[in-house]
């Protein structure tokens, strides 16, 4: 794979997305298909002229780490226009992905079934 096909990926003009139409920043990443389509030709996202689509995010296995993460994080941030907006919750810029899930409250529940399963153990 090329690094241009690299360098434009689905996510990352996602990102270019967000910096040109307004309403791509009201969505998130699992939503930008019900209202936008994906160009494969040109690798980009343009605004779906009829019709509705169901968006879908590839599963992560939670041993991929930071990517397992990143991809939590998109399920909630709406119109992130850098890799910083998708770490950052309530104005603050966390260095990791999986700080920003902390900071959020998305991992508390995940925390609270492996504490569950290693009582259930012991």
């Amino acid at each position: 794979m090329g690094k241009a096909k690299i360098a434009k990926s689905m996510f990352t003009s996602l990102i270019k997305c967000n910096k040109i139409y307004q309403e791509a920043k009201s969505l998130t990443y699992s939503k930008i298909g019900s209202k936008f389509v994906y160009s494969k030709k040109d690798r980009c996202w343009i605004p779906r002229k009829m019709g509705d689509a169901i968006g879908r995010l590839i599963w992560v296995p939670p041993s991929s780490g930071e990517l397992y993460y990143m991809r939590k994080m998109l399920t909630h941030i709406k119109g992130p226009l850098s890799f910083e907006d998708i770490r950052a919750v309530k104005k603050i810029v966390y260095p990791t992905f999986r700080e920003a899930c902390l900071a959020m409250g998305i991992l508390a529940k995940d925390i609270e079934y492996v504490e569950v399963i290693k009582e259930a153990k012991d």
